[in-house]
């Protein structure tokens, strides 16, 4: 009997780990392409994108009507094969409108999955929601370890065999525990009403997802901060999983002193809260990870609840921290578009507090934690697969020996990856790169790791798939900004921060390198990505001259980017009189060489310009549609 138990309480776990992996699997998938098929395609407003999405994450409200017209158990059941079949349907899909109706389908069924799940181990177990708890935390290190062994891009977006199999695979395996929960024999429809109290704690789901999802298990921002290799960033956060699994596992039956608590929740906001770069970022994101599993595994708990799980209250409450998530997902990436007057880190404030405040009130009720067995706890441990796996499919860039000029040059702004279509095709920008044969490329709107861009390192994957080194400049945040990559030595590297970014909503930048070209001679890049806007040729100019005043008139300099400006702006004047040639005329080039947006071409706001030294040759605007950009490429030469 005792191993039956323990039998049934590992199935609870995995069914409850799969619900969870494919969830955040649909929620990120429906997050993406609100921004990128309505939005970038459809032209709908911020605004109105944030109104339908909590139009949509709004129906988990409804969870107390569909468990009082079909019980609690039917309404569970039922929701988990809708989100499996849409997640299904939804790997197959290509039509990024489609792709969306599944998408969202599968949301409005895992919203209310979140109280239901809960209800029904607990109820179905002896764990008092130690079950649950820990299916929760392994169903996110599920994920996580699914996604980075894919090089950070969901199974949904790539093409090939082994990828389907990987995104098929979950869902069917969820379908399986679904059977599986419906031959166990029944558990007690009838809901009841627990106490507001105690199904408070219930509202950290929320903005515990949001940190986990934005920061935690972010494999491409983790990336970004730490300059660590990407397999070595997977195989660190697959490990705080583990660690993490077992101490919230030890921490659930146990009463911790509240300084403790105060203490899990201190680090946690300064985790967040400041932000770091190599090893300090990398301990920082453990430790904010460590307090964050251990302040819900004292939140989300409590005694055995026979039936209280099915009642109002608790679905209420999960429902409205479902809606917290997604007012600071908002919050936070709004924010990078119009002034909502409150910052990221404030974001990541409040979502560290709303996560530590509520374990001071769960301390009343206590249960026993899931009971253990080897299985269970090597679980966690047999995530690191996915590193093992990464590794051995990824490759040490080392850059050819240093060549002097000829050099091909390639600007593209390669908008985080999404083609005018709304997909996410890495693939396609890959062989328009390819296409043009560069040695050297300058990349704009970079995203490493945005959770509104699928969480995709797409500066890791283009470096990978293109045998490239790169050199990476932030902008916007950590996770956003401009790249070079170069086949050739870089001898010396800048990252410089525009001087008018406190007048800007998204913050601009440029990148400085120096080359080897051999025989001791050195050839200075410049790549940048101005500030957007029409008619804001007055917010480009001070960015304009920031780079002319490091420039200094030096010789040998290519300067290249997205510049947001036409050939007659103010800014792109300013740089033609300050003695750069534009490589379009120079090399001959047709005209007008319009570069954006490349459905509808209407004007050319990217540029390669050389100084007087240096000469262009072979200029080409590649006409595709991976991006909303063209790609601009010229071969450089020296003058004489």
């Amino acid at each position: 009997m005792k191993a039956a138990f323990r039998f049934n309480g590992l199935l609870d776990i995995v069914f409850v780990a799969l619900t969870f992996a494919v969830g955040v699997q649909l929620v990120r998938l429906f997050i993406t392409g609100i921004v990128f098929y309505l939005r970038e395609v459809r032209e709908f407003s911020t605004v109105s994108l944030g109104g339908l999405a909590f139009l949509v994450f709004g129906t988990v409200f409804l969870t107390p009507v569909a468990v009082r017209l079909f019980g609690p158990r039917r309404t569970l059941l039922g929701a988990i094969i809708v989100m499996a079949l849409a997640r299904l349907a939804e790997q197959s899909v290509t039509e990024p409108q489609i792709d969306l109706v599944l998408s969202a389908v599968g949301v409005i069924a895992f919203l209310p999955v979140i109280p239901l799940a809960k209800g029904l181990v607990d109820t179905a177990s002896t764990s008092g929601g130690g079950h649950w708890r820990y299916g929760l935390l392994l169903g996110l290190a599920l994920d996580t370890a699914v996604k980075g062994g894919l090089a950070t891009v969901d199974a949904s977006w790539q093409a090939g065999a082994w990828v389907g199999l990987v995104g098929i695979g979950l869902p069917l395996a969820l379908l399986a525990c679904v059977q599986r929960e419906a031959l166990r024999g029944s558990v007690e429809d009838s809901p009841t009403e627990p106490s507001l109290w105690g199904a408070l704690p219930l509202l950290a789901i929320g903005p515990f997802l949001f940190l986990e999802l934005l920061l935690f298990q972010n494999v491409a921002q983790q990336t970004a901060l730490t300059g660590w290799h990407q397999p070595a960033v997977l195989a660190w956060i697959v490990g705080g999983n583990a660690v993490g699994l077992v101490g919230a596992a030890w921490l659930m039956s146990r009463r911790v002193p509240w300084p403790a608590i105060v203490v899990a929740g201190a680090v946690l906001v300064a985790a967040v809260y400041w932000e770091r770069t190599g090893w300090e970022s990398a301990l920082a994101m453990l430790f904010g990870h460590l307090a964050a599993v251990s302040l819900v595994a004292k939140t989300v708990g409590g005694g055995p609840m026979p039936r209280d799980s099915w009642g109002l209250s608790a679905t209420w409450t999960a429902s409205v921290g479902v809606m917290v998530f997604l007012a600071l997902a908002f919050i936070y990436y709004a924010g990078y578009d119009i002034d909502l007057g409150v910052s990221q880190p404030a974001a990541l404030f409040a979502a560290a507090v709303l996560v530590a405040v509520p374990p001071l009130v769960a301390q009343r009720q206590q249960g026993p934690a899931p009971q253990w067995d080897v299985w269970v706890a090597a679980a966690p441990a047999a995530l690191l697969i996915a590193p093992l796996v990464l590794t051995l499919t990824w490759a040490i860039h080392n850059p050819d020996p240093a060549q002097s000029l000829p050099l091909r040059f390639m600007t593209y702004n390669i908008h985080q990856g999404f083609g005018t279509d709304g997909n996410l095709n890495m693939e396609a920008l890959a062989q328009a790169i390819e296409a043009e044969e560069p040695d050297v490329i300058a990349l704009q709107e970079v995203s490493r790791g945005w959770l509104i861009n699928g969480s995709v390192d797409t500066l890791e994957w283009l470096s990978q798939r293109l045998d490239m080194p790169y050199i990476w400049g932030p902008a916007a945040d950590s996770a956003w900004g401009n790249a070079v990559l170069s086949r050739y030595p870089v001898l010396g590297v800048e990252h410089h921060d525009m001087p008018n970014n406190d007048d800007l909503i998204m913050n601009r930048g440029f990148l400085w390198i120096e080359l080897d070209t051999s025989l001791g001679k050195r050839l200075r890049v410049i790549a940048t990505h101005f500030h957007s806007g029409e008619e804001d040729s007055d917010l480009r100019l001070p960015q304009t001259f920031a780079i002319l005043k490091r420039w200094q008139n030096e010789e040998r300099t290519v300067l290249l980017g997205d510049f947001n400006g036409r050939p007659g702006s103010p800014e792109v004047q300013a740089i033609l009189q300050a003695g750069f040639k534009d490589a379009l005329a120079e090399a001959g080039g047709a005209e007008p060489g319009y570069t954006y947006a490349s459905d509808e071409l209407v004007e050319r706001i990217d540029y390669i310009f050389v100084t007087p030294d240096l000469s262009a040759q072979d200029f080409s605007v590649r006409v595709t549609q991976a991006s909303d950009h063209l790609p601009v490429a010229v071969t450089v030469v020296d003058a004489n």
